[in-house]
């Protein structure tokens, strides 16, 4: 399982500056982080059903980690249609659809500057997904959103990096 005292770790040595942000990858840790997206997010939503801020907190911290580590995206053999890549995708974009339908005090957030930095995030993501599409071998999406209108609202454009 995850160990939270490392991730803490990681995450300390990142503010630090200790970390370079330096990460090695290949196409086999793409591989690893394809497989394993559909089961956690599965796994957790479900360990994780009664408390939806909870959901809402594995959910930020996982969509961090993946956009932090995002060479998966690009270097991996599971990108083909109905794929893990894309399944993966689905299934964490169902996941955010699902727990930001609820209202910021079910989630415990705030909602002028929590919810919309997460949107911001989600919207970065998803452009990130989007420009993996241009090399015209995949065809993958994430819709996180409720409605498009909602969507084209979010700002994703000069936001500075975990400024939220």
């Amino acid at each position: 399982g995850y160990n939270v005292s490392e991730g803490h770790a990681m995450e300390h040595e990142r503010e630090e500056g200790l970390d370079d942000g330096f990460v090695f990858g290949n196409t086999s840790t793409g591989n690893a982080v394809c497989l394993l997206i559909p089961t956690v997010v599965k796994t957790q939503m479900k360990t994780l059903k009664n408390s939806a801020p909870s959901q809402f907190d594995f959910l930020l911290g996982l969509t961090l980690a993946l956009q932090d580590n995002d060479q998966f995206l690009n270097d991996n053999e599971c990108w083909g249609r109905g794929d893990l890549l894309e399944s993966g995708l689905k299934a964490l974009a169902a996941a955010w659809k699902k727990t930001l339908a609820k209202s910021n005090v079910e989630l415990n957030i705030d909602g002028t500057y929590t919810r919309p930095g997460v949107e911001s995030l989600l919207g970065k993501f998803e452009n990130a997904i989007l420009a993996v599409n241009e090399d015209g071998q995949t065809n993958l999406s994430f819709k996180w959103w409720q409605n498009k209108t909602d969507r084209n609202d979010v700002q994703t454009e000069g936001i500075t990096e975990r400024a939220w």
